[in-house]
């Protein structure tokens, strides 16, 4: 994805941004979807707001793509229009990403660790503080 986006922008450094136009619509729009299910991947099933807003996008991207191939413009090359799209934005996307991956990866890195604290801990021991398993709910706040 990260090459993909060296590919929209020329660059990245100045203000504002200086995009590259050289892929299709259609190349352009199926790499939004292909990301906003990699995206859907980091998300809990119990975020179903969350999920039906990427779903409705993903049938967005899907109605648009169908319509592109329909009216037999799938070589159109991308514009202004496209990359800033609020509603299909493969930039926006990417930064959405970058952001659930980390957040995913802190949240691994701090469960570890707090579940480090009561293994071999003799004062918690001497205080009959444990973590039960099966009583613990892990959860992201």
């Amino acid at each position: 994805m990260q090459e993909f986006k060296s590919k929209l922008i020329k660059d990245d450094f100045s203000n504002p941004k200086v995009y590259n136009y050289s892929c299709t619509k259609v190349d352009y729009y199926e790499k939004c979807k292909q990301l906003l299910n990699q995206i859907k991947t980091l998300i809990s099933p119990e975020a179903e707001n969350l999920l039906n807003y990427y779903n409705k996008q993903i049938a967005d991207i899907e109605n648009c793509l169908a319509f592109m191939k329909a009216a037999n413009n799938e070589n159109q090359p991308i514009d202004n229009e496209d990359i800033l799209n609020n509603k299909m934005n493969f930039l926006k996307a990417l930064d959405d990403f970058t952001s659930r991956v980390h957040d995913k990866l802190d949240l691994a890195v701090l469960t570890k660790q707090v579940d480090s604290l009561f293994e071999n801990n003799e004062l918690f021991e001497k205080l009959h503080i444990s973590q039960s398993p099966k009583a613990m709910k892990k959860k992201k706040n």
